[in-house]
Order: structure tokens, then C-alpha cells, then sequence
């Protein structure tokens, strides 16, 4: 779908193939004129369409999106997938994940719809960001499976005999030269959930450094990577804390985007 017919879509309330078969629609009322008028010129001016219809689509579910909150993509997608089929092959049958730096909550709030039995936790910094997860989680039949608190990565956790099977998490890691390249669009978006240093590394390395007290023997983080990080994960992971190695899966294009770490045993 393209964004003109993602607005109308949003406008007339219908699907896109209604844009086409029903012929015989009214034309537009004054109010949804407007509105229409509106999103166009704001969209001309670079602010991203997922903000100006409210909502997009993430793994085949609708997530409610709002300024503040990193916009969910599509590679991100392969992340969630690579969670998911884990479990399967694991066998674990009730999987403890946590998800870190949560944003709209499209990683957890999928986690816990598409793992039936799995118990998600999901952390993030900004107060924004939690309410609007909570607000996913409800709208998506998932509030009594997602725990969420804000959090700076592990800190709501310390003190606590806690431990998960899996920690998932797409941190920030665009590095600061590569955020003066990004398109206008992605700029409005809020710039602590993108940058993350001089080398984008800055939020592996924490959560290299805190995520093995919390991982249980055995236990895997999935790691969402921009594109030419993965040597730098792997200098990251061979540091000797206990880590069995590191593997890579790679998106549509061809590019590493998720790193896999197991702990050892």
C-alpha cells in the first residue's frame, strides 16, 4: 500500500481494495477535505506518515504511534521472528523474555500474541513510551501477559532474583555521523531511540555488560544490529563474560540485522 492510499484508507475508514471496487462512494465531506489538506501539507514538510494517520501495521497487527515514540519497520520484524522460532525449537515451554527499550511495544506485545504461553517483560526509559505500550498491549488483547516498567535497561530489575530465558531488544545504534545523513522524516523521530555514540555500538556494550546477570545459563539475547556492525558485536561478545558465541540473521536485502549470543551453560 502506498502512502495516498494509506490516507484515504485512514479517511474512509475501509480497506484498500474498497479504494477501487466501490464506484459508487460520496465524495470526501468537508471535515475528512480538511483533514486530508492537513496531511499533505505536514507530510510535505517531513513529518513521517505513521505519526500523521496514528497508526501503523507491524506483524500483521495494528500498533498506535505517536511523536516521542521510534516508528516500528519492517526489519524489525525479522527480530521478533527469530524469537519466536527459538521458542519453538527450544521446546521451552513457558518462555520468560524481556524486552529492552520496548517504544510502542511492538516487540513484546507481538511476542506475547504469537507465543501463547510466554510471560514478556518490557522496559523502556521514556514515560511516553510505556503508557503508549500499555495502550498496544490493551488494544491487542495482550495487558495480562506484558509486564511493563521504566526502566534505564536493567535498573527496575536489580535487587530482584529474577532471571529470562530470552532478553530481545532493538536498541538505538546509529552513530552520530550517520544521523546527520538520515532522511527529514526519520529526523522527527525521537533521536535517543536512533543515536547511540560515535560508533552506534554505545547500548551493546551496556547491554553486554549488565545482560548476564540477567540471562539464565543457556539463555540467548536477540539483538537488533545496523548495517556493518557485526564485527563490532562480535569484539563486543568475545570479551570473556561467559558468551558461547555470536551468529547473525540476515534481513531481506542481505544485511546482518539480528545478532543471536548464547550463554554458555
Amino acid at each position: 500500500m502506498n502512502e495516498i492510499e494509506a490516507i484515504f484508507c485512514k479517511l474512509l475508514k475501509c480497506g484498500r481494495s474498497s479504494l477501487y471496487l466501490d464506484r459508487h462512494s460520496p465524495p470526501l465531506e468537508p471535515g475528512q477535505y480538511n483533514r486530508l489538506t492537513k496531511i499533505l501539507k505536514q507530510r510535505a514538510s517531513g513529518e513521517p506518515l505513521q505519526y500523521l494517520l496514528g497508526d501503523t501495521e507491524f506483524m500483521g497487527i495494528r500498533f498506535k504511534v505517536r511523536p516521542g515514540v521510534l516508528i516500528p519497520r519492517p526489519e524489525t520484524e525479522v527480530l521478533v521472528e527469530e524469537v519466536i522460532n527459538s521458542v519453538f525449537s527450544s521446546g521451552i515451554e513457558r518462555p520468560r523474555i524481556l524486552d529492552i527499550g520496548t517504544g510502542s511495544g511492538n516487540i513484546a506485545v507481538s511476542l506475547a500474541k504469537f507465543l501463547k504461553k510466554s510471560d514478556v517483560y518490557a522496559v523502556d526509559i521514556s514515560d511516553t513510551c510505556v503508557s503508549l505500550a500499555k495502550t498496544n498491549a490493551r488494544l491487542n488483547a495482550v495487558s495480562p501477559k506484558v509486564s511493563f516498567c521504566r526502566s534505564d535497561l536493567f535498573t527496575c530489575f536489580k535487587g530482584q532474583d529474577i532471571k529470562f530465558d530470552i532478553i530481545v531488544s532493538n536498541p538505538p545504534y546509529v552513530s552520530k555521523k550517520e544521523y546527520e545523513q538520515l532522511p527529514i522524516d526519520v529526523l522527527r523521530e525521537p533521536t535517543l531511540a536512533l543515536v547511540a555514540g560515535k560508533d552506534g555500538l554505545l547500548f551493546f556494550k551496556a547491554i553486554e555488560k549488565e545482560s548476564h546477570s540477567f540471562l539464565k545459563r543457556g539463555g540467548f539475547l536477540f539483538l537488533e544490529i545496523g548495517f556493518g556492525q557485526a564485527e563490532g558485536i562480535k569484539k563486543i561478545f568475545s570479551s570473556g563474560r561467559g558468551w558461547q558465541g555470536v551468529r547473525f540473521k540476515k534481513d531481506l536485502t542481505g544485511i546482518d540485522r539480528v545478532a543471536i549470543i548464547e550463554k554458555k551453560s
